[in-house]
């Protein structure tokens, strides 16, 4: 069995050409490439004009809720016993994460354009403070949405599958 390569693209290839990389470490590849991506992602943000502590409760439970979503699709996939995770993941995130771009955008615009009328009734003490919560927490929420959604699409194709 191979181990994972952090840093040696050339020694990746020669694992993938012989065979090497299991369903297991497939898995564990798609997983380091999301955190990889959603840590990048919100640093990028970071950069911004808003880097406060909520800032990094958010990236820490997001992180958490990446690792214990891949998880939950691999179990519901088979685990080492499953078939093509990392084809089917990618597969199952492109209507998920489109459903979930939509809806985010949704929000935001709904949050942006009310602001005064959604946040000072309810948090009249700081409306910038305000309005990150309910933005992290809209983060928080569609990423556990993003999740819910490729782990039912695992669950049915499964089912389909043990039908058959």
């Amino acid at each position: 069995m191979a181990k994972i390569r952090f840093l040696s693209v050339e020694k990746l290839v020669g694992d993938l050409s012989r065979g090497l990389v299991d369903e297991r470490m497939s898995m564990i590849y798609y997983l380091i490439s999301l955190l990889i991506l959603l840590v990048a992602t919100q640093y990028a943000l970071w950069w911004g004009p808003r880097s406060g502590w909520l800032f990094h409760f958010e990236l820490i439970f997001l992180v958490i809720v990446t690792i214990f979503g891949c998880l939950l699709c691999w179990s519901a996939n088979g685990k080492e016993f499953g078939k093509s995770f990392v084809f089917r993941i990618v597969c199952f995130s492109v209507p998920s994460g489109i459903r979930v771009t939509v809806l985010s955008i949704a929000f935001g615009l709904l949050v942006h354009l009310n602001a005064d009328l959604l946040l000072e009734p309810w948090f009249p003490f700081n409306p910038a403070v305000s309005y990150d919560l309910i933005s992290y927490a809209g983060f928080i929420g569609f990423n556990v949405y993003f999740w819910y959604l490729l782990h039912r699409g695992f669950v049915q194709l499964v089912q389909l599958d043990q039908d058959r």
